[in-house]
């Protein structure tokens, strides 16, 4: 993928076909308290995936998943991981393709 400086470090920025993978990577670490997954294209395949990793209760405390192309659809399995899910205090899902249909499961988090 392309790669962004930030602060002397680079920041790899994944594609769609092969992001699923480096994310599953990042998340299946049981060790990091914050992943911040945002603008890459995760889509619906990759927040499956972390939902049903954040529904094994990770130590993970904050999770930014900012512009990854997350789908309307995604939220309902978000957020049923998340009622599992104690140690997750901040998520950040700003500019992704959620609608009116989303709310509902938002709300009852």
């Amino acid at each position: 993928g392309g790669e962004e400086q930030d602060a002397g470090r680079t920041l790899p920025r994944f594609h769609e076909d092969y992001s699923i993978d480096e994310a599953e990577c990042l998340v299946l670490n049981d060790k990091l308290l914050h992943i911040d997954l945002s603008e890459n294209s995760i889509g619906a395949h990759g927040a499956k995936y972390i939902a049903k990793h954040l529904k094994k209760n990770p130590p993970l405390s904050i999770l930014s998943l900012r512009q990854c192309g997350l789908p309307s659809k995604s939220a309902e399995g978000l957020c049923s991981a998340l009622k599992h899910n104690t140690n997750l205090a901040h998520l950040d899902l700003n500019c992704n393709n959620f609608n009116d249909r989303s709310v509902p499961f938002f709300a009852e988090r």
